[in-house]
């Protein structure tokens, strides 16, 4: 079965390489790519075809989340 070429998070279909200036100023391909669509930057072709594996830790019956309503804090610079 072939490998379905497109971004695993926005869809698109193609990508196209990251050129960086080098230490003499030359600019250069760096080895990285950009997908053309949500601008993801990856090294490896796989990475953009298919979704990182998170790893999530077993939550045990009647266990709190990590985060629960008290341990959120008020951000003052943008008051909702």
């Amino acid at each position: 079965m072939p490998k379905i070429n497109k971004c695993h998070r926005c869809g698109a279909t193609s990508y196209k390489p990251v050129i960086k200036r080098d230490e003499s100023g030359t600019m250069m391909p760096s080895g990285e790519h950009q997908c053309v669509g949500c601008k993801l930057v990856f090294t490896d072709i796989d990475a953009w075809r298919t979704a990182p594996v998170q790893k999530e830790e077993p939550q045990v019956e009647g266990q709190k989340s990590a985060i629960g309503p008290g341990d959120r804090k008020q951000c003052n610079e943008h008051p909702g």
